[in-house]
């Protein structure tokens, strides 16, 4: 469940709102975060790929700072890794978005020798400040972190608006109250 709130809590941070979230397994996931897509969005800027980025790592991240770096890591990232890697490999092969790589576009796959390692070397790079990042901002906010895990452990997945009302204002969540009104959720979420 920590895994997966850290996905979440890193959306949240990166100006996006999951939509669902759970701990259910389907597949080879042990359980998995969609975010509220934002219709027709073609182009992104530097700093939204990075949040992509930093969603990604949100749960591997979270696993680090409540289970370890080295004996509490899970399998559960493979996935995740893989997308990070995607976005910064877009970041420095397809848009020319890194100082030190610079502006040529290069096809990754295709590159060898020492290209391929300055790739990889590069890639590494970024995935390595977003890690120390987001296991910084899961620190700073355990609780919400925490809240989002006592939920998950009582109703097993979250949708969006459930999710909505896992309120804490720096974060600008939704406000309880300025919801519709919807007595099954509210009865839920009585403590």
């Amino acid at each position: 469940a920590r895994h997966e709130a850290g996905h979440a809590l890193m959306c949240w941070l990166g100006g996006e709102k999951p939509s669902y979230l759970t701990v259910v397994a389907r597949g080879d996931h042990g359980g998995y975060m969609l975010r509220a897509e934002n219709e027709g969005k073609a182009i992104y800027t530097r700093d939204e790929m990075l949040a992509r980025i930093r969603t990604s790592l949100g749960g591997r991240a979270a696993e680090i700072v409540y289970y370890g770096d080295r004996d509490g890591i899970s399998s559960g990232a493979s996935g995740d890794l893989q997308n990070a890697t995607y976005w910064a490999q877009m970041i420095l092969c397809d848009l020319g978005m890194d100082e030190e790589f610079g502006l040529a576009v290069v096809n990754p796959h295709s590159a060898v020798g020492e290209l391929a390692g300055e790739i990889r070397t590069a890639v590494n790079r970024i995935l390595k400040e977003q890690m120390e990042e987001t296991v910084r901002l899961v620190r700073e906010n355990k609780e919400t972190v925490d809240a989002l895990v006592t939920e998950l452990m009582y109703k097993n997945h979250l949708n969006e608006h459930e999710l909505a009302h896992i309120n804490v204002d720096k974060y600008g969540f939704v406000d309880f109250h300025a919801l519709p009104e919807d007595p099954i959720i509210e009865k839920t979420f009585q403590k």
